[in-house]
């Protein structure tokens, strides 16, 4: 039994042959390679390697990843021993992407999954890549140098919408590195025994002879572009979604690299088709109308078919099928049998996906926070404090923050090497600094936005418009929401014939940022029968003294909305006791206790303020009564437009 190969490491390979293009053009040394798996990825990472050592020479492999910091990637200052061992000096130690001697050493940046790379490293990313000079300046130190990188990244495309825009505009090549599902998982199985291959094995590929004699050639010619693979250049990248000139200059230095490798002088609109499919690429239906097929003269036509009667049986096989003639008629069309067989080689257990859309965050839905690229806004303190929420644990190189359990757990699992070589600590915890682990820490909001809407008061104005810069302002600030809903409709409104107790009080819910979908949820909520406004803005004073006051808060300032007309009809002592028997007659009770809970509000300091007014027909002026007792800034909100139709007729 013939054991078939795991990758398929051939041009005939969409992926293997735009890696191929990417190692002979340095202007396609930018690689987005989607939906691979991690071990294909780093197969494929030492197969471009490998071209990269043909073609230019052997590159250093350096894997980028979640947790690397400024320091990892550009460097930093470290204490070593002087010349003659007898003290310690301070030397400057080069990272990942710094230079050491300022040489053109080529490094293969490898980076498994681009949605979670770090913000350092998504920085250095868009710094660094298509750049021709890199400075530095850290630390006192002043450097600069002519990078030599090429990049190799992995994403999902379902992830796309995570990842910063600037960031994806630098790839310049995006290839496929899906596995399509194997059929026939038995023979594949008794294949990897009988050849005793391990799965790991499975992925380490050479490149053959015949492909490193190709890349060799391909290095020695300089084919030219024609006007006619221009336009057909310019009539692919026009029609996306988002222009960018990247995408023109990528599709024509693949053709050109393709040109390269099929050993010819100048490139034709056909090879930009053909390196079109490579990437994904596809003509609109107009364009496609309108392409010229070949058409065959008579003599050429006559030759052809004399051709085909030499190779043919002159005898019909009896086996035939109908086809349906231009007239309609069904009419038999032998089929014959070949002469020969013709014996393919082994089938590879891995197939590729063909690729599509290779552009898929011009209509990925958002995912990502506004300006990721940037560091988070600290308008009122210098550094971060360790109190934010604890999402998981990462290793560290100090002891700030530690995380004591994780810290044992990964001690724990070397102490019988360590015993081994120390015998004199046996019996004892030893410790690295490989395995101290801290604490990874959500982001702490600095700034909050707290939100009270009164669901009651919605139906005749344009209240989206208005309450959308407040909604930006938060997106943008990555602050903290508060969202108090009053008089929101509930899906059981009656218990045993009787108002639900909930219905006479505010709701209230607390989320870290306004991507959660909790929140534009709650916005859009139906409105209910009953208004307990007074009970939505002690929620709202109580949010806003805890985190302005609160010892542990890093809330440092605080923005109030309040959407209301004011007209409260449920006091504070219903909503308290959630008993509305003893009250039937509250008359301007909710109104009073909204008013004096609106006076302790404008009391506190560090607090924005601003009533949205829905001009209310009954009452206009209680919306500007509470902004007073609030000391807050007043926005009308625009009545509907058949409204405003209806007053200029």
């Amino acid at each position: 039994m013939v054991v078939a190969t795991s990758l398929p490491i051939t041009l005939d390979n969409p992926l293997v042959r735009g890696l191929a293009c990417a190692a002979l053009q340095p202007g396609l040394r930018s690689v987005l390679v989607f939906d691979a798996d991690p071990k294909v990825l780093r197969a494929y990472a030492r197969v471009l390697a490998q071209m990269l050592e043909v073609t230019e020479s052997a590159p250093k492999v350096v894997q980028l990843s979640s947790m690397d910091s400024e320091d990892d990637l550009w460097g930093k200052l470290s204490i070593a021993p002087t010349a003659d061992a007898e003290g310690t000096t301070v030397v400057w130690q080069a990272g990942l992407l710094g230079s050491e001697d300022r040489s053109d050493e080529l490094r293969l940046l490898v980076i498994p999954d681009l949605a979670k790379l770090s913000l350092a490293g998504a920085r250095a990313c868009v710094s660094l890549m298509g750049a021709s000079v890199a400075h530095l300046e850290r630390h006192g130190q002043r450097q600069y140098w002519q990078p030599n990188l090429c990049w190799l990244a992995g994403c999902a495309k379902e992830q796309i919408g995570a990842v910063s825009p600037h960031l994806l505009d630098r790839f310049a090549l995006r290839l496929t590195g899906k596995v399509l599902p194997i059929v026939d998982r038995v023979g594949t199985v008794l294949n990897l025994l009988e050849a005793k291959q391990d799965s790991e094995n499975v992925f380490r590929e050479e490149l053959s002879s015949e492909l490193r004699q190709s890349l060799k050639q391909a290095t020695g010619r300089f084919p030219k572009l024609t006007l006619d693979s221009l336009k057909r250049v310019e009539t692919y990248t026009s029609v996306l979604e988002v222009y960018s000139p990247r995408r023109s200059f990528t599709l024509a230095r693949l053709a050109l690299t393709h040109a390269q490798l099929t050993q010819t002088t100048q490139v034709t609109a056909a090879q930009v088709d053909k390196v079109a499919e490579i990437i994904g690429l596809q003509l609109p239906l107009e364009d496609l109308e309108t392409l010229d097929t070949p058409q065959l003269s008579q003599s050429q036509e006559s030759a052809w078919e004399d051709e085909q009667a030499a190779i043919l049986p002159q005898t019909t096989h009896p086996k035939s099928t109908l086809v349906a003639d231009t007239g309609g008629n069904s009419v038999p069309r032998p089929v014959y049998a070949p002469d020969q067989t013709k014996a393919f080689g082994p089938k590879p257990l891995i197939d590729l996906e063909l690729p599509s859309e290779p552009y898929p965050e011009d209509v990925a839905p958002i995912d990502r926070e506004v300006m990721s690229l940037k560091l988070p806004p600290r308008r009122f303190q210098m550094e971060t404090v360790g109190r934010g929420l604890v999402i998981g644990v990462e290793p560290t190189r100090t002891t700030q923050d530690l995380a004591l359990v994780s810290t044992l757990t990964e001690a724990a699992k070397y102490q019988s090497i360590r015993r081994q070589r120390i015998p004199e600590q046996s019996g004892k915890l030893t410790l690295s600094s490989a395995d101290l682990r801290c604490y990874r820490r959500a982001p702490i909001a600095e700034q909050m936005l707290v939100l009270v809407i009164d669901h009651t008061c919605l139906r005749k104005c344009q209240w989206q418009d208005t309450l959308l810069p407040y909604l930006s302002w938060a997106y943008q600030e990555r602050a903290s929401v508060c969202l108090v809903q009053v008089g929101m409709a509930l899906n059981k409104k009656k218990v045993n014939g009787k108002i639900n107790a909930s219905e006479l009080r505010a709701s209230k819910m607390l989320e870290r940022s306004i991507l959660v979908p909790r929140i534009s949820a709650g916005i859009e909520s139906p409105a209910g029968r009953t208004t307990p406004l007074a009970h939505g803005l002690e929620s709202a004073l109580q949010t806003l003294r805890h985190a302005l006051q609160h010892g542990r808060s890093q809330i440092q300032q605080a923005t109030l909305v309040v959407l209301t007309d004011g007209r409260g009809n449920v006091p504070l002592k219903i909503s308290h006791s959630g008993n509305i028997e003893p009250f039937l007659q509250v008359k301007q009770q909710g109104i009073d206790d909204a008013l004096m809970i609106a006076k302790q509000i404008g009391q506190l300091n560090g607090v924005n303020s601003i009533l949205l007014n829905p001009q209310p027909i009954y009452y206009p002026k209680l919306p500007l009564e509470l902004a007073r007792a609030m000391q807050a800034r007043t926005v009308n909100i625009p009545p509907p437009l058949e409204d405003l139709w209806e007053v200029n007729i």
